[in-house]
Order: structure tokens, then sequence, then C-alpha cells
């Protein structure tokens, strides 16, 4: 972490002695990493040790403070775009994190075939910074937890709130309904279809198709 700041204020240094404080700085990384949390050490899964990420933006017009927003990587592009004055083409999915409007939640995924060489699939997930709802695509488990009253994901809740997991069961099905792997048979998620790293644009069948 020290050599991360060290470095970062060396870029900052010459901003400042070429003048150029009009210039917007935007700080992320692309993932986190599990240091023991839940007993595992690694990137990829949906927990906050893992997906939770800096992501912070300093420039003239900027307010400080924490700001509480979900946001993602694809919200890098648009963000300073709009910052720099210009326009956003239309086939960005990311939000200006500044001035566009806050998302009511967050899809994410990664293929778990890494994970479980046994049993591939995908972990999907989805959280609207206080619920986060999981979902393996490989034998359909399920968690849910209350990230404002269990921020260290320790409870799982699946099993004590039915309602609150049917709801986000029904919004995960709507975000896959359309997927290659064939995650969703009329309004219920299926487990055990076959997951693919890359998927097709065209609405063709990954290569082996759902299994």
């Amino acid at each position: 972490m020290s050599h991360i700041d060290q470095q970062i204020n060396r870029i900052l240094q010459v901003l400042r002695e070429e003048h150029a404080e009009h210039t917007n700085v935007l700080f992320a990384s692309d993932h986190g990493e599990l240091m023991g949390d839940h007993h595992l050490f690694r990137k990829s899964f949906p927990y906050e040790g893992s997906a939770h990420i800096p992501f912070i933006v300093s420039g003239p017009g900027i307010g400080s403070g924490d700001h509480q927003c979900l946001v993602e990587l694809r919200d890098i592009m648009p963000t300073l775009l709009t910052a720099a004055g210009l326009p956003v083409p239309d086939s960005v999915e990311g939000h200006d994190v500044l001035a566009g409007p806050e998302r009511e939640w967050l899809h994410g995924e990664h293929q778990e075939a890494l994970m479980s060489p046994d049993r591939p699939g995908s972990v999907q997930w989805l959280t609207d910074g206080r619920w986060k709802y999981i979902w393996r695509s490989a034998d359909g488990r399920e968690q849910l937890f209350d990230l404002r009253a269990d921020p260290q994901e320790l409870d799982d809740l699946v099993s004590t709130l039915p309602e609150t997991v049917g709801l986000w069961r029904e919004r995960l099905t709507d975000v896959l309904r359309e997927r290659p792997e064939g995650f969703v048979e009329g309004d219920r998620l299926v487990p055990g279809r076959r997951v693919d790293a890359i998927l097709s644009r065209n609405g063709e069948t990954p290569a082996g198709g759902p299994r």
C-alpha cells in the first residue's frame, strides 16, 4: 500500500509542477483480495473482500467526502468522458458516477470452473448496497447477506428471509433470462448448465451448449 501511495504521489507532483490543476484523477482497482475472509485467499468470489473496490475521483468541481453509491469498472469510461466534456457512446453500459442517475442494484458474475473443476459453473450475484444475493449456477446454492447489519457477511439469511430471497431471485432470473447458457426456464433458475468464459453476442449458444 505504501508503494502504491508513493507512485500516485509522483504523478500528482508532476501535475502540480505543470500547473495542471484542472486534471481529473480517478483511482480504482480491478478487484480486491480475500485475505482469510470465509477461509479463502483469492479473488473472483462475490464477497466484499474480493468485490468491494476503491473508486476515488478527484478534480475541479468535485466535492470531498464519502458518497455511498453502487459503482463498477464500466463506470470509469463514461465518468471521465463526461468530466472532459466529451460525448459518451450509446454502446457504453456504465454510468457517470458524478452526474448520472444512481443504479438501483448491480449484477456481477464470475466463472467458477477454476474454483470447482469437478462442477464447473458460475457464481452470480446482485446487490443494492445493503442486500447481497448470491446464486451458484453449478448446484443452485443461494446465499443472502444484509451488508448493513453484517458487513463481514458472516450470517447467511437465505433460510430465514424467504420473501427477500424470492425478490432477489426474481431479479436475477430477469437478468439471466436471455443468456445463451440456458440459466432460466420459464420463471425459474436452472442449475447445472455449461458455462463458457466467452459469451456469444449474436444469440448463438456457446460451444457445447446447455447440458
